[in-house]
């Protein structure tokens, strides 16, 4: 499947500033895991996405930040999004380990960003997710090579269509 054949969209719900950045900081950073309430009612707010997506599917967070944090943000928002939608959760993106030096993408310019490829896969014993529709959650977007990679991925593994939510824009 030839990956620039295929569109995606993509919401972007806030500006990363004042209090979308300050909910962000809180819930990733300080593990104040209730933020994770107050972003999932904005997105909730914010779309109709009720019959919409076979699939709700967060982007990964590296292993190591898992790590540290002692949890996936990105699988706690998608998760529990999930319910009120009535749309399947299932996280079925992994991202692939490379140098811990090398991985941050806020280290990185934008030409580095996109051309940083291969950062994400398909865990083993994923479901089909063959002509399915999707909704791709991530909490911050820069030049969207994030998504871009995801939806790579899910494109070439037989997804019929990626939508894309996050739910602030920053610049570099």
């Amino acid at each position: 499947m030839d990956f620039d054949r295929h569109t995606f969209k993509i919401n972007v719900l806030y500006s990363y500033s004042g209090t979308a950045q300050e909910l962000i900081y809180r819930f990733k950073f300080l593990k104040q895991v209730d933020m994770s309430k107050i972003i999932i009612g904005l997105i909730l707010q914010s779309l109709d996405i009720k019959n919409n997506f076979d699939l709700i599917v967060p982007v990964p967070s590296h292993p190591i930040d898992e790590i540290r944090r002692g949890y996936s943000h990105m699988d706690i928002i998608a998760h529990k999004i999930s319910g009120p939608s009535s749309i399947n959760y299932e996280p079925i993106l992994k991202r692939c380990f490379f140098p811990v030096l090398k991985r941050n993408q806020k280290l990185r310019n934008k030409e580095q960003r996109i051309f940083n490829k291969e950062r994400f896969s398909l865990r083993p014993r994923t479901s089909t997710i063959k002509n399915k529709r999707i909704l791709l959650i991530d909490d911050v977007m820069t030049t969207g090579a994030t998504i871009k990679d995801c939806s790579r991925v899910l494109y070439n593994n037989g997804a019929n269509f990626v939508e894309a939510v996050c739910f602030c824009l920053t610049r570099l």
